[in-house]
């Protein structure tokens, strides 16, 4: 197939697009900045230079090539503390000029990455929120890929393209520390700056990056317009639970943590939930879990992730080591 990718230097799209070109895909990425693709020597991929959020840089840079088969859209803006205007402007503008130069140009597939930010955190009584959740999103961020995902639909119903919204979980893996970063600083540094749950009521459902490509990849075959599906693990955790993992691949003895250090550190953090989130009112108080169910993704395609927590953390945590990243 000829793909492409935008936001392929991302941690997400790098290793889609190694993916795709070990399956023998004739990949291009659309990237605003000069980052470098994280790719080898012999792998062959072209680079389009573009700003998504502008649709004049975007025409002149998009792919003249009218045999595309398919267009894989990661890119985002992902700063929680980004202005409401500047996340609307890249993930909600720039995603509708995508899709209209995808229909301009006749190609077949548009999948767009979405987040469970769009879907905002649960209640108990909730668990596993699926697809037909009704969204409220707690944050900018979540706003903006609603409103992107509404946009993507709209055009995919007018049959011209067809649309698949994949909402991820939270994504970790090596090449990314993501939530492990801070929780190993806390355990390792007692650096209190994270951990802005309370450690044994909330819930969260991170997902191995390894296991997203195979959903990625898998999603981008079903036919039809409009799909939407929810992409995380098959289980899911507390933030306590999380540390346990995490001091266990640090090699410190988890039954060594004094939870009272912990109880200080999250109920210190919780305090700065709403800022993090940048909530209104009690939102998140009233919706404190984030869990997804994945059964539409098993049923109608075979999603299965493969890594579990323990693995998956172990393995991020050794790339780490490798690399130095992680604090004396």
């Amino acid at each position: 197939m000829n793909v492409l990718v935008t936001g392929g230097t991302g941690f997400i799209g790098s290793a889609l697009v190694k993916r795709l070109l070990r399956e023998g895909n004739r990949v291009g990425v659309l990237s605003r900045g000069e980052k470098i693709l994280d790719i080898s020597p012999e792998e062959e991929v072209k680079i389009y230079r573009a700003d998504i959020s502008d649709l004049a840089s975007l025409e002149r840079s998009f792919p003249l090539a009218g045999n595309m088969n398919i267009i894989f859209h990661l890119a985002a803006c992902t700063d929680y503390n980004a202005s409401k205007e500047k996340l609307f402007r890249t993930n909600v503008k720039g995603t509708l000029n995508l899709l209209n130069l995808a229909v301009k140009r006749g190609i077949k597939k548009f999948v767009y990455i979405s987040s469970i930010e769009a879907m905002g955190p649960i209640t108990k009584e909730q668990i596993p929120a699926e697809e037909s959740y009704v969204c409220q999103p707690v944050n900018a961020y979540g706003e903006s890929k609603l409103e992107a995902e509404k946009q993507v639909t709209r055009v995919g119903s007018e049959g011209k393209v067809e649309t698949v919204i994949l909402r991820l979980g939270n994504v970790y893996g090596p090449k990314s520390l993501s939530f492990i970063s801070p929780i190993s600083s806390a355990i390792l540094s007692k650096n209190k700056r994270w951990l802005y749950f309370n450690r044994d009521r909330y819930l969260w459902h991170p997902v191995y990056i390894e296991d997203v490509i195979d959903g990625i990849m898998k999603a981008a075959e079903i036919k039809g317009i409009n799909n939407t599906y929810i992409l995380t693990d098959a289980e899911y955790i507390t933030v306590e639970g999380l540390s346990q993992l995490i001091a266990r691949a640090l090699d410190i003895d988890a039954r060594t943590l004094r939870l009272n250090k912990i109880e200080k550190l999250c109920l210190s953090l919780r305090r700065q939930a709403d800022n993090f989130y940048h909530c209104r009112g009690d939102s998140v108080k009233e919706r404190p879990h984030w869990i997804f169910s994945i059964e539409k993704a098993i049923r109608e395609f075979g999603y299965s992730p493969k890594v579990n927590l323990r693995e998956g953390i172990a393995k991020t945590i050794e790339w780490a080591k490798k690399e130095g990243l992680l604090p004396k």
